[in-house]
């Protein structure tokens, strides 16, 4: 949570500085949300996979960034019946994904692979450093009195007698966790800002609730979002109306709404669309690019 907290503040004064910047007396900005969401999506699923903060909060257009965006820009359709007609794909030499942002990817997990084996990094909680307990025997078991509460989210089940985990598996099981990640859990939190402006009397009471759990410094626990039902009730509805298809980074999700509800008013804009005209694709609705929201300081 520690890195949902940081990146958040970090995400959340880059908005403000946008809207100081912007020169209007009630401090407020235009956001195309789908950019501006995925900058927190990447900082915040890099940190949580690979363990680094990837700065594409500050600096959008990293290399980094710009691998993450190439790796996610898949083809749904390709993607769906590479999944019905795998021999077919693979006779044919048919490239589901874009392999050279892969293969950047590959490379940023070998090279913590090597280091997190050797010990010459310190313990973090990432996906990356699970499996690496995994494969040395040394991932706490199931039930253990000393697991917190994220740890039993993440707790992995395994048959060891039939199960090798290899370098080969810990590498694209870690890519994938990424990617599969990065577009849906974007998406979802477009469609969640614009169904907050759409109804303000849903975003208010949401305000309420996230507030009575922000500590000072304008973090939050862990636990208590995971206990804030009307944010739950909020995010299941998005869902319906709005099925994200794929993966999704619910916990990553509610940590950035609840950021943003609780620095902002969020309004539609002149341009605002309502309702919205999302693209319905083969594996998840998708919201327009140019969605555009008002984000007001509080």
């Amino acid at each position: 949570m520690e890195s949902f907290n940081s990146i958040g503040k970090d995400w959340i004064d880059m908005l403000k500085e946008k809207a100081n910047d912007n020169g209007t007396t009630n401090k407020s900005v235009n956001i195309k949300l789908l950019p501006t969401v995925s900058q927190f999506t990447t900082d915040v699923i890099a940190t949580g996979v690979f363990g680094f903060n990837a700065g594409t909060v500050r600096n959008p257009n990293s290399t980094f960034a710009t691998m993450a965006k190439r790796l996610a820009s898949m083809n749904q359709l390709k993607v769906s019946l590479s999944l019905k007609f795998p021999t077919l794909f693979k006779m044919l030499g048919i490239e589901v994904i874009d392999m050279e942002a892969f293969t950047f990817f590959q490379k940023i997990v070998d090279q913590g692979l090597r280091a997190r084996m050797s010990g010459e990094t310190t313990k973090r909680n990432d996906f990356l450093q699970m499996m690496v307990e995994l494969k040395k025997g040394e991932l706490k078991a199931e039930g253990k009195d000393e697991l917190n509460a994220f740890e039993k989210d993440a707790q992995i089940k395994t048959d060891k007698s039939s199960f090798v985990l290899t370098d080969d598996v810990i590498n694209a099981q870690s890519v994938t966790f990424f990617f599969a990640g990065f577009s849906t859990t974007s998406n979802f939190l477009a469609f969640v800002f614009y169904c907050l402006a759409a109804h303000q009397d849903v975003q208010d009471k949401l305000r309420e609730e996230v507030r009575k759990i922000v500590k000072e410094d304008g973090s939050f626990e862990y636990d208590a979002i995971g206990q804030l039902v009307y944010l739950d009730m909020v995010c299941c509805e998005v869902l319906r109306k709005f099925p994200a298809g794929m993966r999704l980074a619910l916990v990553e999700s509610k940590a950035a709404i609840a950021h943003a509800v609780h620095n902002f008013r969020i309004d539609p804009t002149p341009t605002t669309k309502i309702p919205v005209e999302g693209v319905v694709g083969s594996l998840q609705t998708l919201p327009p690019d140019d969605l555009e929201l008002k984000f007001t300081v509080l």
